[in-house]
């Protein structure tokens, strides 16, 4: 399998293969209870431009933008995914946060995944299913950036360091109809 990296990120294209991703698209479209999230950025609510769900071992939850977020334990239908990631990424997982891109519209903006209750020392995998869309890295040391195209079936796995020297961000894309599922990977404290 070919892979891309750097130091702080590594990338598998096509990691799990159409077949699957269409599969696991489908039967995570159909089981999640998504939520649009509100969020407080300075002093003013927005609702985030996606639709998300977050999945957990028991008693998991997170921070972010002034609302608190708790996991819906683990389904039983989502372990063969989440083994499989474990397995490959050498690390076990014990959140997910899942972001659901309805089109082009949807995005994600700059930021670092730096909350508190994330281990700093684990890296976070983040598994695309679905329409291809940009991702982007940008330099908070120096000037420098770079972009991944990230296709149905990759795994971006981003090291811890990652976090610290990064910022990345999912821009809109006027002519992406398709829907694209993004699930992230993560070690909470």
């Amino acid at each position: 399998m070919k892979s891309l990296s750097n130091t702080e990120w590594s990338y598998f294209p096509a990691l799990i293969s159409h077949n699957q991703t269409g599969y696991w698209k489908n039967i995570i479209l159909e089981n999640l209870e998504w939520t649009q999230p509100v969020v407080k950025v300075y002093s003013k609510r927005y609702s985030v431009p996606r639709l998300t769900a977050f999945l957990g071992s028991k008693g998991i939850s997170y921070k972010y933008s002034g609302a608190i977020h708790y996991a819906e334990d683990w389904p039983k239908w989502f372990f063969p995914l989440l083994d499989y990631i474990r397995d490959f990424s050498r690390t076990n997982y014990n959140g997910c946060l899942i972001n659901l891109y309805r089109d082009g519209n949807d995005c994600m903006g700059w930021h670092s995944d730096n909350e508190k209750e994330l281990d700093p020392k684990k890296s976070i995998a983040s598994l695309s299913l679905g329409a291809t869309r940009d991702f982007f890295f940008r330099s908070l040391i120096d000037s420098s950036s770079n972009n991944i195209e990230l296709r149905d079936g990759d795994l971006l796995l981003m090291h811890p360091e990652c976090q610290f020297n990064w910022k990345h961000c999912l821009p809109k894309r006027k002519k992406v109809s398709e829907v694209r599922i993004n699930l992230t990977f993560r070690c909470y404290r």
